[in-house]
């Protein structure tokens, strides 16, 4: 037996099966690349499920949390520490928020988006149990999130979820209207749906939910989780639209790749929370903060949004050429650098061949496939990843 299904026989035996990984064992990366440790590189267009913006091991992260683990690595929140202040302190600079909480993903996010929406109504003597969400959309897997996930198959066994939630179309405002009244304490919506197979906004969709939220003085939460970090061209992809949210969970990409969430609230929203109302032992900590703010140096300097429509675009105008190849492409979608090819046939045997052929990506649904690259990938990059797909969805 080889060392890799040694583990693979031990994550069999000890693991809880709730994932379906690959049947390798990574062991390291550089850039877009990762490599196995049989010595097998593929080029990785995931980043991590959007987390990994930078690619692998980039140099000003790394030394980032070398230096930072070095000095102090945790405290708890009876303490200040600079990294939490400078991180609180970039999100709101470059957003529409004013106080930042801090945690861990963005299913914590969420959770807090959801404790912060009912609590703010409770400061303002109004009774709102109400919550309405998006067909198509996911916000993650604990109770609260699950409840806002539309999703069934994700929900069976773990009820009775969190009451008072109702599910509407995505990209429909008279369906919106309908259901926003004033027993409505929130609205959320993803401006991309990355795990329904990037189904993107509509043109004014944002802009109208925030007229029906302000109609009815209802909350608007943006979960920008997959987006934010610059993937689509701003920091936060709401802002394509130009709109303000009361309420923005974000997670992934913010940490370079450690586990940083975030909640960016306005003043309004933030004010009632009072010491004690809600807290997290390992939210925004030192090490955690020191990636993420090299990561946004690093796509600031670099100008790495930017690169990122430039070569979105360039890379949507290959991928929508393969319908020259084959018959099985029926439609390309995205915004910069998140990206999704849909498919007229299963997509799993697709991302099955292309993993075998060297190039990761993600699936997201049964049609489509997630394509998520770095954002200092290259045209050669997505050229090599367009040629892997073309010899995946012909063979």
């Amino acid at each position: 037996m080889s060392q890799t299904q040694e583990l693979i026989h031990v994550a069999k035996k000890h693991m809880t099966q709730n994932y379906n990984p690959a049947p390798f064992v990574l062991e390291r990366g550089e850039g877009v690349w990762a490599w196995d440790q049989d010595g097998t590189k593929f080029l990785d267009f995931t980043s991590g499920i959007a987390v990994n913006s930078l690619g692998h091991a980039h140099p000003k992260v790394v030394e980032a949390i070398r230096e930072q683990a070095s000095r102090l690595s945790h405290v708890s929140n009876m303490f200040h520490h600079k990294g939490y202040i400078e991180m609180c302190q970039k999100l709101c600079d470059n957003s529409f928020g004013d106080h930042v909480f801090l945690c861990n993903s963005g299913a914590e996010a969420v959770e807090a988006a959801i404790k912060m929406a009912r609590l703010y109504f409770h400061a303002h003597g109004e009774n709102r149990p109400k919550m309405i969400a998006t067909h198509g959309g996911f916000h993650g897997r604990t109770i609260g999130a699950l409840s806002l996930t539309a999703n069934p198959k994700y929900k069976v066994g773990f009820e009775p979820l969190m009451p008072n939630v109702e599910h509407v179309p995505f990209n429909d405002l008279a369906a919106a209207e309908k259901a926003i009244t004033k027993e409505t304490a929130a609205f959320i919506v993803e401006p991309i749906q990355g795990n329904s197979g990037v189904a993107v906004a509509d043109a004014g969709y944002l802009k109208g939910l925030r007229e029906l939220c302000d109609k009815t003085g209802t909350l608007l939460i943006v979960d920008e989780i997959q987006t934010a970090g610059g993937r689509t061209g701003k920091w936060f992809d709401h802002q394509h639209e130009n709109i303000t949210p009361d309420i923005m969970p974000l997670a992934k990409a913010i940490g370079g790749g450690m586990p940083l969430g975030a909640l960016v609230m306005t003043k309004a929203v933030s004010e009632p929370l009072k010491i004690g109302g809600h807290g997290s032992t390992y939210g925004g900590n030192p090490v955690a903060c020191a990636a993420g703010l090299a990561t946004w140096e690093v796509v600031q300097e670099e100008g790495l949004m930017e690169h990122s429509v430039k070569l979105g675009n360039q890379f949507m105008e290959m991928l929508e050429g393969l319908k020259t190849k084959t018959d099985h492409v029926e439609s390309v979608r995205g915004r910069g650098l998140m990206i999704g090819l849909v498919l007229n046939c299963e997509a799993r045997p697709v991302f099955e061949r292309a993993r075998s052929a060297g190039l990761l990506v993600t699936l997201a649904g049964t049609h489509v496939l997630r394509i998520l690259p770095p954002l200092i990938a290259t045209q050669a990059h997505c050229e090599e990843a367009t040629t892997i797909l073309e010899r995946a969805l012909t063979a």
